[in-house]
């Protein structure tokens, strides 16, 4: 119901332009009904998507702390775009989205029309909602120092998201830069192909010309290498691919830089400059040097050149057998694309959407008592399990000690009554023994105590296997009494 002053203002906006307006940016410009409904369907398909829980992850820390890292909105965030009108709603509902107020800028032309969009839709829907009505508003201004002014500001507007490409974008991004202001930008674009010797040439053929189906967009088809064995027949596929989009492909020499963006040259856009190359890391480093590193792609049936062609590529996007128009938000992540950034830093890359408009923060509060003392007790009946373990481990040679000296005084021809009564006596000598023992270990420290009662118990027992012969049923008592006696408690 308030498509009418927004339809007014839009058709003033097309009155307005100079006769040398090019028709393509007309036509991205213009309003109707049915561009009205498929920028409520956008919106529609936004307040559907799932919202991220704000807390990442979560651990225990030392001192019965827990850590948890949480996703914070970022506060506001400022927007630059260009004169297209759905726009102004798209970014609007992607910064609401996030949980983030915003501060729109659009192009001169589009003015009038986002100034109504504010208005008569932006504004009534955060009523609506129950929110500020101008947690969203937009730069007024048609200066564009109105758009200096707004990558300027770092402790109101800390972070701005440039969409489009070219010089303003380049210019903003660094003055932004200079002020202290984050950006989200990538002021030059351009998809890269590379044709490998093992591509299946009928599949270059639709690739190509999938790729140059919109011929002003960033992530279309701009440069075309070619692997230079295959290179005559490769080169008469992509062109004939390329003229059914009426594009016409630029093959060297070059006058120009083999990175040119056909998109941002009016006029040309019609174009698609192709370079050969020796092999899939030649072309990832030409990709890598000469263009944005927006994103690139491979066609080949050999996996191995098509991995060392993705590792040897930095872009944001790396593509095998697909287009470069796959590098989409919506296409590749299921949200409307807010912008998209270039940057070689940590941070969103590629298609940005409102789940990458947050801060990263930390947050260690104390552990929960139950929590803790579920932790203790388990810790203590693990312990208390362990010990028994080691106990029984450690009476396991007790138990062989009186079984090696009843084999062993049998073995020297004695009878089992012999044997019997040498291993009872030494198992009188360690229960006489034990108790002093232990008395002694409280007095001076178990581990002197310890560690010679185990001493002589193991030299008596070495004793005993070594030279049973010599000793005779005397010296075999004898020595068992003592190996009994120095058994530790």
């Amino acid at each position: 119901h308030e498509s009418g002053p927004v339809l007014e203002a839009n058709a003033q906006d097309l009155s307005d332009l100079d006769p040398s307006f090019p028709e393509a940016m007309r036509d991205r410009l213009r309003l109707d009904a049915d561009r009205l409904e498929a920028m409520a369907g956008q919106i529609r398909v936004l307040a559907e998507a799932s919202f991220p829980d704000p807390v990442v992850s979560t651990r225990d820390l030392p001192g019965g702390f827990r850590l948890e890292e949480r996703r914070r909105p970022v506060g506001v965030i400022g927007a630059v775009y260009e004169a297209r009108p759905n726009v102004t709603v798209d970014v609007a509902s992607q910064l609401l989205k996030s949980r983030n107020a915003g501060v729109l800028r659009t192009g001169r032309a589009a003015l009038g029309s986002a100034m109504a969009l504010q208005r008569h839709v932006v504004e009534p829907a955060l009523r609506l909602a129950g929110l500020d009505a101008h947690a969203v508003q937009v730069v007024d201004s048609p200066d564009r120092e109105g758009a200096r002014a707004l990558v300027s500001m770092p402790a109101v507007v800390p972070l701005v998201i440039i969409r489009g490409s070219g010089d303003t974008t380049r210019e903003l991004g660094a003055h932004a830069a200079a002020h202290g202001v984050r950006t989200l930008a990538h002021a030059d674009g351009g998809g890269v192909m590379y044709v490998d010797r093992a591509a299946d040439l009928g599949l270059v053929a639709e690739l190509v010309t999938g790729s140059l189906d919109r011929l002003g967009v960033c992530n279309r088809l701009n440069l075309l290498l070619i692997h230079e064995d295959v290179w005559d027949g490769a080169v008469r596929v992509a062109r004939a691919a390329a003229a059914q989009r009426g594009v016409e492909l630029e093959l060297p020499p070059h006058d120009h830089a083999l990175g040119r963006e056909w998109a941002l040259d009016e006029g040309n856009e019609a174009h698609v400059t192709v370079a050969p190359v020796g092999s899939a890391v030649e072309a990832a480093v030409a990709a890598n040097g000469e263009t944005s590193g927006l994103a690139a792609t491979i066609v080949t049936e050999d996996r191995a050149t098509a991995e060392r062609f993705i590792a040897a590529y930095a872009g944001t996007g790396a593509f095998w057998n697909a287009s470069t128009r796959l590098l989409d938000g919506f296409k590749l992540l299921g949200a409307p694309e807010t912008g998209i950034n270039v940057d070689h830093v940590r941070g969103p890359r590629g298609p940005v959407t409102f789940r990458d408009l947050h801060l990263r923060q930390f947050v260690v509060t104390p552990g929960s008592p139950s929590a803790a003392a579920a932790t203790s007790a388990g810790a203590t009946r693990l312990a208390i399990a362990g010990l028994m373990v080691l106990a029984l481990l450690g009476r396991l040679p007790l138990a062989m000690l009186n079984l090696g000296l009843l084999l062993l005084v049998r073995d020297q021809g004695n009878s089992y009554a012999v044997a019997g009564a040498v291993a009872g006596a030494s198992t009188v000598a360690m229960g006489l023994a034990a108790p002093r023992i232990g008395r002694l270990a409280d007095r001076v420290g178990a581990a002197p105590v310890l560690v010679g009662t185990g001493l002589v118990g193991m030299v008596t027992t070495a004793t005993l296997g070594a030279v049973p012969e010599r000793l005779g049923i005397a010296g075999i008592t004898a020595l068992a009494v003592v190996a009994g006696g120095a058994t530790p408690p």
